[in-house]
């Protein structure tokens, strides 16, 4: 099973994806489906054993508290020079680096070789495929409060037409 670790997105949030996504829909990319959005905190990786996922995951949130996370753009990502992505961005608080931090901790050998940086990726495309695009620079106001009460065990399934979908395997609420 292809597994990762990250954050389920609110329904306020998606709808507002949604709707910002009507202004772009011309653009040759791979929209995520609302019910996809995610904050990925421990890249994919595969694993046979979900129930000690399940119980290594509940450790390592032991004692985590609910916080916000403060989106305030979306732009293309991952590298402006040459982006792949189109993703909402929030800066990195301290409860987002110390869950990530924690989970690091635990699920130590598939840790992202990146920083955190809390996005949610909202279309993938092709780094090739933008030269052709109408939009060659984009920073947009985004704002809006994401609560995170949880974190979620997603198995990540491939579909036709090279695309994905995830599926919640588990789910660990936070202190409130």
């Amino acid at each position: 099973m292809r597994i990762f670790v990250g954050i389920k997105i609110s329904k306020e949030f998606q709808e507002r994806i949604v709707a910002w996504q009507k202004s772009f829909l011309k653009l040759p990319v791979r929209w995520i489906a609302p019910e996809d959005l995610h904050i990925t905190l421990i890249p994919p990786w595969s694993e046979k054993n979900i129930e000690g996922v399940k119980n290594t995951l509940e450790t390592a949130v032991a004692g985590i508290r609910s916080f916000e996370i403060d989106f305030e753009k979306i732009i293309y990502g991952p590298h402006p020079k040459k982006p792949r992505l189109i993703w909402a961005e929030a800066p990195a608080n301290k409860e987002f680096v110390d869950l990530t931090e924690s989970l690091e901790s635990v699920f130590e050998e598939h840790r992202s070789k990146f920083p955190p940086r809390p996005h949610v990726t909202i279309t993938r495309f092709r780094h090739w495929q933008f030269k052709e695009f109408s939009i060659q620079t984009l920073d947009e106001a985004f704002v809006l409060k994401e609560h995170v009460v949880s974190v979620v065990l997603f198995e990540s399934l491939r579909i036709p037409k090279n695309n994905i979908k995830y599926k919640v395997l588990y789910e660990a609420r936070f202190e409130q």
